[in-house]
């Protein structure tokens, strides 16, 4: 419910959710996209990932499994859409460091600077 307002600009819009008869919780999205690759995304495109993940982060909550399977793009013509996918890891911001690092991740990975704070790397998975 958090991430309501995002459904359709940074997750996919959210078209029905429940239990199989099997007891598996299944979700429906819209389709969102492919997985990014890294190598043929454009700066543009690159900073256009970093401002989907902080919005996520302006609604509270951290996604906590930043990797390109997690991805999603979507280009039509002369757009591009970028949706983030699976929260089952995801949790509520607790303190302000918590979005900084998880930005750090992403920029890494994207080959993007990802110093933070106070000008130096805080990555959680570094200490």
């Amino acid at each position: 419910m958090s991430l309501k307002q995002l459904q359709g600009h940074s997750i996919p819009k959210l078209k029905g959710a429940g239990h199989t008869a099997g007891g598996f919780f299944i979700i429906a999205t819209e389709i969102a996209g492919s997985p990014i690759e890294l190598e043929e995304l454009s700066d543009q495109e690159r900073n256009e990932i970093v401002k989907a993940l902080s919005d996520i982060h302006c609604h509270g909550l951290l996604h906590e499994d930043i990797r390109p399977g997690n991805i999603l793009i979507q280009r039509y013509h002369d757009t591009f859409r970028v949706m983030f996918i699976d929260f089952a890891f995801s949790k509520s911001i607790s303190n302000k460091e918590e979005p900084e690092k998880e930005m750090a991740i992403l920029k890494m990975m994207l080959g993007l600077d990802p110093t933070i704070g106070n000008g130096k790397l805080r990555d959680s998975r570094l200490t």
